[in-house]
């Protein structure tokens, strides 16, 4: 079993623990990660994420996952329909995201995984239109700010680049109809640390 943890700094004392993994594959040496479409779900909704390219992901149930890894194959399972490998996936990111008038921090977990089984569907629960994109060629236009402003050009990069973890506090809040980041306290890079499946 391989030890796990994250850096301490909250803004509440209480935290919603919530995944993103992103699926990747390389071709002729250029990495792609798998979107999917957010369908028109009550917590699409409430996230305002409807019809945004989004990884799969979302929060962490106690009662049913062990540990953030199982979070993620859970989530990814659902969302996509394949089964992690759960030695093979890599955290990616850390973000502390506050939410002005929230009672709860968020501390959102990045992944991305190259192994999987079974095969990817191209609809589920909460996606649809499910489809690999190149890193240098995202949909950033139709995605959340966070994922084209923070997770994507910080957390992936870096990681693929030279292994380092993106860590850092972010606040957000609803303009235009869509969650917009506000602010970004710090960003920087850790040391690679590995999960506890």
């Amino acid at each position: 079993m391989r030890e796990y943890s994250f850096p301490e700094s909250s803004y509440f004392m209480e935290k919603k623990i919530v995944t993103v993994c992103y699926p990747l594959q390389f071709k002729k040496d250029r990495p792609s990660i798998l979107l999917g479409r957010k369908k028109d779900t009550p917590g699409a909704q409430k996230l305002l994420m409807v019809d945004l390219w989004n990884g799969g992901g979302g929060k962490l149930e106690p009662a049913i996952d062990t540990s953030v890894l199982a979070c993620h194959a859970r989530e990814t399972k659902e969302d996509f329909g394949i089964t992690l490998n759960l030695d093979a996936i890599t955290i990616v990111g850390r973000i502390d995201v506050r939410n002005p008038g929230a009672t709860v921090d968020i501390e959102l977990n990045l992944a991305f995984c190259e192994q999987w089984d079974g095969l990817i569907t191209s609809e589920s629960r909460e996606m649809r239109n499910i489809q690999f994109f190149p890193l240098d060629n995202l949909p950033y236009e139709e995605m959340m700010d966070l994922d084209k402003k923070v997770h994507l050009p910080h957390a992936l990069y870096q990681c693929l680049n030279n292994g380092s973890i993106l860590c850092t506090r972010v606040v957000h809040e609803v303009k235009d109809k869509r969650m917009r980041v506000m602010h970004i306290d710090e960003i920087r890079f850790e040391p690679r640390f590995v999960l506890t499946a």
